[in-house]
């Protein structure tokens, strides 16, 4: 092997140290089994509400709100989850209830945020 090639092979794992890299593999193995979890949540229910949207129409507030995150455009917006069915989870902008929106698990912004949805999940279904 070349000094450049072992060069390259140095500077490549200096970039990201061994912490970090555990790290990385922990957060990716945790996002999967979130969405493992939901799906296994969803499999077993064809719908789950969580806040009725004519409470919502009628002023009352939901307690949770979330982040979701527009990929392309990189924004995040506050979002009020009404329900989640094998087609999506039905939301609603929470600064202009006129605007629905119908996202991925992976659009919620954060992993606590993903848990948290999981958690809301699971207690409505053991209620």
């Amino acid at each position: 092997m070349g000094k450049m090639w072992k060069f390259y092979i140095k500077l490549k794992l200096n970039k990201m140290g061994v912490v970090a890299r555990i790290l990385e593999k922990k957060i990716n193995n945790l996002e999967l089994e979130l969405s493992i979890a939901f799906n296994q949540l969803l499999s077993k229910n064809e719908e789950i509400i969580l806040f009725e949207e004519e409470d919502f129409d009628n002023g009352e507030i939901p307690d949770d709100y979330f982040e979701r995150r527009n990929d392309i455009s990189g924004e995040v917006i506050e979002i009020c989850i009404l329900k989640v069915d094998k087609n999506g989870i039905y939301s609603i902008d929470s600064d202009n209830n006129k605007i629905r929106l119908t996202i991925k698990f992976s659009d919620l912004n954060s992993i606590d945020d993903r848990i948290k949805l999981l958690g809301l999940i699971e207690d409505k279904l053991t209620k």
